[in-house]
């Protein structure tokens, strides 16, 4: 038996969504017999094969690239794949393993706080705009007028979204670990803040 690699699970999602591109070979039934497509309910598209024998035709030659197969994927990949796609929590319009899936094919994090800040009027030529007093008579510089933002709704949203992904990801951890059905890696769960 083989020692399992520990790795953070954000980072285990983007190996399954950048590097293994889960979602693209397994939902779209890529390297899978016409039985197996049906199977899973993937629509059966014969273009791949079209475009193979169309490659042959123009080369004269079948080309084996040896290896793995671009239309591979690991088998950790789509136990990890099927844990994700199994995530069933819907919250403004959004499913939560699509907020996983978004984020690791981007490498990206939900920002886990929004300060509000000065955002100064501008002017029809994009520059702040400048407001003196009526009786100024050009002693005082003026002022520019300003406004929070962003708003606090939005603030509430980014946080949300961030303590979404942040419960996605647990729930993901925590379901690899009970499946224990992977042979390369050890899911480590988020820290707290996960910034």
């Amino acid at each position: 038996m083989s020692v399992k690699r520990p790795i953070q699970i954000a980072s285990l999602l983007e190996w399954t969504y950048r590097r293994q591109r889960a979602d693209v070979v397994i939902d779209r039934g890529i390297g899978l017999h016409l039985q197996e497509r049906e199977m899973m309910g993937v629509e059966p598209c014969a273009r791949a094969s079209d475009a193979r024998v169309a490659a042959i035709a123009e080369l004269g030659v079948r080309v084996d690239g040896g290896g793995m197969a671009a239309t591979d994927c690991h088998p950790d990949a789509e136990v990890i794949h099927h844990v994700v796609s199994s995530l069933d929590d819907r919250q403004q319009g959004i499913r939560l393993s699509a907020l996983l899936i978004q984020h690791a094919k981007a490498a990206t994090r939900p920002p886990a706080e929004v300060l509000p800040r000065a955002v100064p009027q501008l002017n029809i030529r994009g520059k702040p705009l400048v407001v003196h007093e009526v009786n100024d008579k050009g002693r005082n510089y003026g002022h520019c007028p300003i406004t929070w933002g962003p708003s606090l709704a939005y603030i509430a949203a980014v946080e949300a979204e961030h303590a979404r992904w942040v419960s996605g990801l647990r729930l993901v951890t925590l379901a690899l670990h009970l499946a224990a059905r992977l042979t390369l890696w050890h899911p480590i769960p988020p820290e707290v803040d996960c910034a």
